[in-house]
């Protein structure tokens, strides 16, 4: 495996992970296993999150629908962040979540607007 990331991956990088949590897994994983990791960011954020069919924003609303089905609160505040960032209002993100309780369970749901709600008045402060 060539161990470069290509151009696109770098400008999509710089242009949207604006968070250390990409940094932290991306760190995690290579401990295991390096040429896995790179080949995990690489189609992550090179090949999927460079995708010009959908708004970055409208991305980042679907990855918050998918989380809370999936019940998955640590990378649901990621989203979120970068959902913000993207220009989300806090009543689109809370509509994401709303939206996919019939799927993932009114729990799961709650947790996820609980974890909105901490993300969302931190980035206010901010």
């Amino acid at each position: 495996m060539e161990d470069r990331i290509d151009d696109v991956t770098l400008k999509t990088v710089k242009e949207r992970m604006t968070e250390d949590r990409g940094r932290s897994l991306q760190d995690l994983m290579s401990y295991f296993d390096p040429e896995l990791a790179a080949d995990i960011g690489n189609f992550v954020i090179g090949k999927l999150y460079s995708r010009s069919v959908i708004p970055w924003k409208t991305r980042q609303l679907c990855a918050i629908a998918a989380l809370t089905v999936l019940y998955r609160p640590v990378q649901l505040r990621s989203h979120i962040l970068f959902a913000l960032q993207a220009g989300a209002t806090k009543e689109e993100i809370g509509e994401a979540i709303v939206q996919v309780a019939i799927y993932g369970g009114f729990p799961a749901a709650l947790e996820a607007l609980k974890v909105a709600r901490e993300v969302i008045e931190g980035y206010q402060k901010e």
